[in-house]
């Protein structure tokens, strides 16, 4: 009887031990299956200075319509040091820009230029500083802005400060011109400097991601229309990844804010898969997120076995009735 009893609590305490360990496996594939963010380095510089840049001295035909090529004619001088550019005509430059150029990145094709700006010419009509602005990939035009002009009626100016906030959505790398523009047959000893300048990008976007997943899934080998879906939410949206246990299936393709992206997980054979991706954005933050998919087999009924009980059943009921009616 001591033995049977043994043998009972033994039984309990291993159904015990079965319950909590199956519990725990729930709940951590729960944890697992929520929003999981992992902060990445931010690597992008949000302020240059005139010395961060490498600058150029160049001329180039007074066109806009001409892509960006720079060139070094001759008619001018030129000097720099880590907070000043200066250009001077000292022959005649007709019909060129003259000026100092650099190129720099904005990842979302915004920023704000602040500089000091000074211009002298022996002719007042001449006495000029102007931005030309091209996008660096295809050296085309992008936009130009005139600092100091004829309008001044100056033949030299005090150093006058400036800030201009620029943004040109698909654009992200660019050449910043200071130029002086000659139109002016005659030569007029023309001259700028520019100092103390400061490209800024905004705040440092620290924040990574948002990634809203779906539930875990299950479903029956063999059956069709299975998806797994993420939400990807960010100001500054990058690329993202997409591994199945711990295997790459996408390359990096782009995402845009708030995009609910939906894979189909059908085809996969019985067992447990974690899907996980990861979404990075252009500031290299990076958050991910895992979904479980369970893939069972089909439900055994027990529907055969009740068909072959009735089947024997069903005959002696018979026969039992045809015996009573012997007696």
């Amino acid at each position: 009887m001591m033995r049977k009893r043994h043998f009972v609590m033994v039984c309990i305490i291993l159904l015990g031990v079965l319950f909590l360990s199956t519990f725990n496996t729930i709940a951590l594939r729960g944890k697992v299956s929520g929003k999981i963010i992992n902060p990445g380095d931010v690597t992008i510089d949000t302020v240059l200075t005139k010395a961060d840049l490498e600058w150029v001295a160049c001329d180039h035909d007074r066109n806009l319509a001409i892509p960006f090529t720079p060139q070094s004619r001759g008619g001018y001088t030129y000097d720099q040091n880590d907070t000043h550019l200066h250009v001077k005509e000292t022959t005649d430059t007709y019909q060129m820009y003259v000026g100092w150029y650099s190129s720099f990145s904005s990842i979302n094709g915004s920023f704000t230029l602040q500089f000091e700006g000074k211009a002298k010419s022996e002719n007042q009509e001449a006495t000029r500083l102007a931005l030309i602005i091209y996008d660096n990939d295809t050296k085309a035009h992008v936009d130009d802005r005139g600092y100091i002009g004829s309008g001044t009626g100056l033949a030299e100016t005090d150093f006058i400060p400036f800030e201009t906030e620029f943004s040109y959505p698909g654009v992200t790398d660019f050449i910043l011109f200071f130029e002086y523009s000659d139109g002016f047959t005659q030569y007029h000893n023309q001259e700028f400097w520019v100092r103390n300048l400061l490209i800024s990008f905004g705040e440092e976007d620290l924040d990574p991601p948002v990634i809203t997943p779906c539930e875990d899934l299950e479903y029956v080998v063999g059956s069709a229309n299975n998806y797994i879906s993420w939400i990807l939410e960010d100001d500054n949206p990058g690329f993202y990844e997409l591994y199945r246990d711990g295997t790459q299936l996408t390359g990096s393709p782009a995402w845009a804010d708030g995009q609910n992206l939906s894979f189909n997980v059908d085809l996969l054979p019985v067992g447990v898969y974690n899907y996980t991706i990861v979404a990075i954005d252009v500031y290299e933050n990076r958050a991910s997120s895992t979904i479980w998919v369970t893939v069972v087999e089909p439900e055994k009924t027990s529907f055969g076995l009740i068909s072959l009980g009735a089947i024997l059943v069903i005959p002696i009921m018979l026969k039992s009735k045809r015996m009573k009616k012997r007696f």
